[in-house]
């Protein structure tokens, strides 16, 4: 590794080849493309021309856009970044969002799965780190297994999570949950309207005639293997009320941020969903009894604390899954490794009965087959518009009206050899210290971009800063042949 190293950063031309893994801010399993793009206006004649032929090593590097922190931590800052905007936008406003929205009812909705037996814990009383599972002397499981604990887990215990009895606790319904729990969510989503139709004394069909409910939500995963929701649901004025190209409206004003908690906690009650598994036997899938509602208050000023705290919580967890270090990449050795090993053997297993064949295909998420993140149409703006929208600002503005583009690109690699993924790791832990240091100075959370290049340490031990422009960015690329 060390004489790759040596060899990188010997080699001619190394400093450009530095500044392109600084424009994709150091991403640690890059895409390599060739190929070109062209410009051409009316008359044939090319106005502008971009090939990889210009670049390092005659290859234009595209970020991977992994989301998974785990992957590779460059892409899920920029993923992170996404997500918050787009939440932050249906709460304050931008992105084409009216800053309107910031006065509709809204609630902070964590939504979690119930027991499928006793698990290990780190627990805490008043700020202070209290005893697991304390119980009587005695307390015994059917299997003649303790149900106490009084060890005080860190949450980095390789216990927590791991069940206080293997043989007790229900894999097959713990993977069945996760399994269903888009239709749990779709069935909550359905039952909303309903729920608050009757906390506001409407009929459902008056309710519907006058509002829309609009919502984003993420995926977090427990220790024990289990996911949960966290969302935002947002109150809106009907379709058909709206002024055409005014974006969501508030709706009307009999619809509370109260009554909208309390429609919630009725949706979530009212979820069944049934699940025949073979020999298994039947499962009635539920939400789990741990359920809070937080009221957004509304307010007219964008930027509103609630708001904020709700976008970057969301966003948070947006860039982990269960295959992140403190969850399926356990040691299988461990208590909690063993515990999802199992996990996604019973996925497997599962895939074998009539009717659950997908399960299988899912074994590495314990089951689950959606998405972390998911929205509906009205609530904001979308990741591709935001991606979109930075491809644009990366390769500058169209050279102007009644000009085509033509693109012809192909995927030839991937990935960094020993000595440029140092290299490349540095480079994205100098864009953070970089990022932070922008935010301590004022300049806001958005003052230094992933990748940009604001004196970043060099491998020779010299600070080196690029002038020069970024390279069109590989998403940008869309026409016949272009590499996705």
């Amino acid at each position: 590794m060390l004489g790759d190293l040596v060899r990188v950063v010997s080699a001619r031309g190394y400093g450009a080849w530095r500044g392109e893994v600084e424009r994709i801010g150091g991403c640690s399993h890059p895409r390599k493309f060739r190929g070109s793009t062209r410009w051409v206006d009316g008359a044939g004649r090319v106005v502008r021309e971009f090939t990889s032929g210009s670049l390092p090593g005659g290859v234009l590097l595209a970020p991977c856009q992994n989301r998974r922190a785990s992957r590779c931590p460059s892409c899920s800052r920029v993923y992170r970044g996404d997500v918050y905007h787009l939440v932050r936008a249906g709460l304050t406003g931008g992105k084409g969002v009216p800053d309107t929205v910031a006065s509709h009812a809204r609630v902070f909705v964590t939504l979690t799965a119930p027991s499928f037996g006793p698990v290990h814990a780190a627990r805490s009383a008043g700020g202070r780190p209290v005893a697991c599972r304390p119980r009587r002397a005695g307390a015994r499981c059917p299997h003649g297994r303790s149900l106490g604990c009084w060890e005080v887990h860190d949450p980095g215990d390789p216990q927590v999570g791991a069940p206080v009895c293997r043989e007790c606790f229900d894999y097959v319904g713990a993977v069945l949950w996760n399994a269903y729990l888009g239709k749990l969510w779709h069935r909550f989503v359905t039952y909303l309207p309903r729920a608050l139709a009757r906390a506001t004394g409407r009929t459902h069909a008056a309710l519907r005639a006058a509002v829309r409910l609009s919502y984003v939500k993420v995926v977090e995963w427990q220790a024990r293997g289990l996911a949960h929701v966290h969302a935002v649901v947002r109150a809106d004025r009907a379709p058909d009320l709206e002024a055409p190209g005014g974006g969501p409206g508030p709706a009307p004003g009999w619809v509370t941020p109260e009554a909208l908690g309390r429609a919630v906690r009725e949706a979530v009650d009212a979820v069944r969903v049934v699940v025949e598994a073979g020999s298994h036997g039947g499962r009635v899938l539920r939400w789990g009894g741990q359920v809070d509602v937080t009221t957004i208050p509304a307010t007219e000023e964008p930027g509103s604390s609630e708001g904020e705290r709700a976008a970057r919580y969301l966003a948070k967890y947006a860039t982990k899954d269960v295959t992140d270090p403190d969850l399926a990449g356990q040691d299988p050795g461990t208590p909690r490794g063993a515990h999802l090993a199992r996990m996604a053997a019973t996925a497997r297993d599962l895939s074998a009965l009539p009717g659950l064949g997908r399960i299988g295909r899912h074994a590495r998420t314990l089951g689950y087959p959606g998405h972390v993140t998911s929205k509906s149409r009205a609530y904001s703006t979308t990741l591709t518009a935001l991606r979109q929208a930075r491809a644009r600002h990366r390769t500058g503005p169209d050279p102007g009206p009644g000009v085509r583009r033509s693109s012809a690109w192909r995927l030839v690699g991937h990935g960094w050899s020993p000595g440029q993924a140092l290299i490349a790791a540095e480079v994205a832990r100098d864009a953070v210290i970089n990022r932070a240091a922008a935010r301590d100075a004022g300049g806001g959370a958005g003052a230094a971009p992933p990748g940009g290049r604001v004196g970043l340490r060099a491998v020779r031990g010299q600070a080196e800063v690029s002038g020069a422009r970024s390279a069109p960015s590989c998403s940008s690329f869309r026409g016949s042949g272009a590499g996705r």
